[in-house]
């Protein structure tokens, strides 16, 4: 899509982040709360060719900054760590570390009103929707954003968030479109969120939330709109 920024948004290791190639005009901001796994991220893009152009950000992405905020490490999966308490509840072997939050507004400020496509990736375990709603200002100043962002329902629930609340507060900016399958690249729009829970939609699923139109996308993707 070559956007001209491109977000992370829960790196973990990063998978995500490390596997793309950027074209020279991409500007990448990778974030990861889990201050364990700094030194590999570090080390990661070290051997990235885009490295002078990916920054890591080690802190929580929420609606507005915060200090010393509760996350939950889960010393099994680093994947499944979360700032919701009663997410990690049910995690056996996690702990408790404290961490910055920063809100993606408050980091890209400066960017602001000068960036016109945007891609990111979401994958923060029931925080999605304070996330979201502290990169408004961003969203609002881009013609064009894709977001890969993961939902899961039991977790919205313990954080706070019904699917109706999550459409009404965060997702009424947004198309949104979601796939049949894990390994499908053709994606359906959907009217919501809680249309699509109410159709009988997964538990668990990723969904695309899209503001404009990609002018390209990659190969073998398809958006099936409405």
């Amino acid at each position: 899509l070559e956007p001209e920024i491109a977000l992370d948004v829960g790196a973990n290791y990063g998978e995500c982040v490390f596997s793309a190639d950027y074209a020279d005009t991409t500007r990448v901001f990778a974030f990861e709360a889990n201050p364990a796994l700094q030194p590999y991220l570090l080390r990661s893009r070290g051997e990235h060719p885009s490295a002078d152009r990916i920054e890591l950000v080690n802190a929580l992405v929420d609606e507005r900054p915060k200090e010393g905020v509760s996350f939950f490490v889960n010393t099994r999966w680093s994947g499944g760590s979360t700032a919701v308490r009663q997410v990690a509840e049910n995690i056996p072997g996690s702990h408790e570390v404290r961490v910055e939050a920063v809100s993606i507004d408050a980091v890209l400020d400066g960017w602001i009103g000068s960036v016109r496509t945007l891609v990111f990736k979401m994958d923060i375990e029931g925080c999605e929707p304070f996330a979201l709603r502290g990169m408004g200002r961003l969203l609002e100043a881009v013609e064009t954003a894709v977001g890969f962002v993961e939902v899961d329902l039991r977790f919205l629930e313990k954080s706070g968030w019904t699917p109706e609340a999550y459409d009404e507060a965060v997702l009424d900016r947004f198309r949104l479109f979601v796939a049949p399958g894990e390994e499908d690249t053709r994606f359906h729009e959907v009217p919501s969120l809680a249309a699509y829970v109410q159709e009988g939609g997964e538990q668990h699923f990723d969904m695309l939330l899209v503001k404009g139109w990609p002018r390209r996308l990659p190969p073998g993707w398809e958006l099936d709109a409405r």
